[in-house]
């Protein structure tokens, strides 16, 4: 006879978390993560010198902008994973590039980031917006009409091979966008 060992629910859930992990997609809070660990120093000296050749487009005497939006494991608190240093990161790009650059690591948090997915919820970005804004002069309308389409699987679901609940992926449409039109042109 052959004996099948039994996990309980919480110990399986375990089990696939390390085998994730070792992969680099890992669920925590039944939210889905890749790890992004090491920094990669050559990928941020790439990015720098590809911004820079567009310095031959821009008048940089006009505004010009630059954010960067860490992962969405960034906002996890805890230390149990390795991160990237987003520290490097920004005071590397900000050190190396003249463009304005606006910090919105304050105005983000867990809950902005979709669980499946790596993309904002776009209905939670009001505080985001309202950053970018003011940092820009400009003023903020955030009128729109919230769309809802469900269950929504993001990129990391089919990833982590595990039976998790789907995210609820809420778009923001208004009378402008409504009315725009996208054409294809090769």
């Amino acid at each position: 006879k052959r004996i099948r060992p039994s996990l309980k629910k919480e110990d399986a859930l375990k089990l696939m978390k390390e085998i994730h992990a070792i992969d680099g997609v890992f669920v925590e809070n039944e939210g889905i993560y890749k790890n992004l660990y090491p920094t990669n120093k050559k990928s941020i000296d790439g990015f720098i010198k590809k911004i820079r050749m567009l310095n031959d487009y821009f008048d940089l005497s006009n505004n010009v902008y630059l954010s960067i939006i860490p992962d969405k494991s960034y906002y996890l608190g805890d230390e149990k994973y390795l991160k990237i240093d987003y520290d490097y990161l920004y005071e590397k790009v900000k050190n190396s590039i003249p463009y304005r650059f606006i910090d919105l690591r304050n105005d983000l948090s867990i809950d902005d980031y979709y669980r499946t997915d790596t993309h904002w919820k776009q209905e939670r970005l009001e505080d985001v917006v309202k950053h970018i804004n003011k940092s820009m002069g400009n003023k903020t309308n955030f009128n729109y009409k919230k769309n809802v389409y469900e269950p929504f699987y993001g990129v990391y679901y089919g990833h982590a091979a595990l039976k998790l609940k789907g995210d609820v992926l809420t778009y923001l449409t208004n009378d402008t966008l409504d009315k725009v039109i996208v054409d294809r042109f090769n």
